[in-house]
């Protein structure tokens, strides 16, 4: 931060200029320096608060990008005004058909105030000419900067050549998708719709370890919110060493994924989910056996198939004796397919594990973790109401990256402050 002497304080600037520097730190070498200095303290503190590191939970939760929502056509003015409005403070001539755009309430003359005089279409074709124009015009005098990707970017995403001339993309044809550019003001925040809700800007990914007298950060990550659970749960796993004791990570339902239960093994963890999405499987089901193959080795009734292969979809075919089948206590359950000497069953290992993990949700141990991991989302409340995770004021990836990055630290050293009260303030004495 500049402070190389004692003597020397912070000013108003100070923490400014270490936000910046970061900034363009991460810019060019792509590593999180707020990251990398967080998350061994995160360490050291679940040290000192004796935490069991050993069992973890996990969540994920929205964050809103500090923009207004805007009609398409408002994505064209914006970018097409951020460019004008640089071109101009260089002292560039700007022409006197793009020229309103200089002009105080130029946007709210267009889109509210008269927008009777223009109708749709008339507006479109309008700011789809001016967005050619301005373009070229950036071009003409060399415009690096942010402003002019994002035009380039809005130029490209919203406007199609058509006839010779270029017009707006209609909402169902190709190039429009959920990481198209929502506002020129943030060019990085994505569209996802989570719960039913619409939501603009960027998702957040917290583990956390709890013991006996509080729980401590783990680990955090910041991406656009188009990107999965599975996907955070994947990087997750990819940045873990290899555990000499096992370790426990509980998570709900959206990170569930047999491939990702597997590399984590190989990692000495283990993935526990607490819920399953789509349909709830038969727990009979639960009972068939199958190799590291797919194929199935025993049935619910402990029988082996004569034969067993593997479809490309996943689903075993298994071949039993009509004899093994005829007495069967399951076989109005397991429905096999009658042949001229034989029984088919048809089923899958993915739909056996996941009705053996509907039988274990009613087990007392899982509901013990289940009981653990619902203490992670006390996480999401608290950054967005004591931390203002969805009023930061910046924009971009990077620079909301790293202010929440300091906001996660905050919380550590919060979660830390309780546990100092709890653990060594004087105990009120009875009268």
């Amino acid at each position: 931060m500049g402070l190389t002497s004692r003597d020397r304080v912070p000013s108003e600037r100070t923490f400014t200029r270490f936000r910046t520097a970061t900034y363009e730190f991460e810019k060019q070498t792509g590593r999180d320096l707020i990251h990398e200095a967080l998350k061994p303290l995160f360490s050291h503190l679940q040290d000192v608060m004796e935490c069991d590191k050993n069992i973890r939970r996990m969540d994920s939760f929205t964050i809103a990008s500090n923009i207004r929502n805007l009609s398409r056509l408002g994505i064209l003015y914006e970018a097409n005004h951020l460019v004008l409005k640089e071109l101009d403070s260089k002292k560039v001539k700007i022409p006197e058909e793009l020229s309103h755009y200089l002009k105080k309430d130029d946007y709210n003359a267009l889109f509210y105030w008269d927008r009777e005089k223009l109708s749709y279409e008339q507006k479109s074709e309008l700011l789809a000419g001016e967005t050619v124009k301005v373009r070229k015009l950036s071009e003409e005098n060399g415009l690096n900067s942010e402003a002019a990707a994002s035009q380039e970017r809005v130029f490209h995403e919203q406007l199609i050549l058509d006839g010779g001339n270029y017009r707006l993309r209609k909402n169902k044809e190709e190039g429009l998708n959920s990481t198209t550019v929502k506002s020129p003001h943030d060019p990085d925040a994505t569209y996802r719709k989570k719960a039913g809700v619409d939501h603009v800007g960027y998702a957040a990914n917290v583990s956390e370890v709890g013991g006996e007298d509080g729980s401590m950060i783990e680990d955090y990550a910041f991406d656009q919110n188009t990107k999965s659970d599975v996907k955070f749960l994947e990087d997750y796993l990819e940045n873990e060493p290899v555990h000499e004791e096992d370790v426990d990570l509980i998570t709900d339902g959206g990170y569930a994924s047999e491939e990702l239960s597997k590399k984590a093994k190989q990692k000495g963890i283990t993935l526990t989910t607490t819920a399953l999405t789509g349909k709830k499987p038969d727990e009979f089901k639960a009972d068939f056996e199958f190799d590291e193959d797919g194929k199935m080795t025993t049935c619910p009734n402990g029988k082996t198939p004569l034969k067993a292969s593997v479809y490309k979809n996943g689903q075993c075919r298994a071949v039993f004796d009509q004899s093994v089948c005829k007495d069967c206590p399951h076989k109005d359950k397991c429905n096999p397919k009658p042949q001229k000497e034989t029984n088919v069953v048809m089923v899958s290992k993915t739909g056996t594990d996941r009705a053996k993990f509907s039988k274990d949700q009613k087990e007392e141990a899982f509901h013990k973790k289940q009981n653990f991991r619902n203490g992670v989302e006390s996480i999401p409340s608290m950054m967005r109401n004591k931390y203002s995770v969805d009023k930061m004021p910046v924009r971009g990836k990077i620079r909301s990256k790293i202010l929440f990055g300091f906001k996660m630290g905050a919380l550590a050293f919060s979660k830390f402050e309780a546990f100092v009260k709890r653990k060594f303030s004087p105990q009120p004495q009875c009268a």
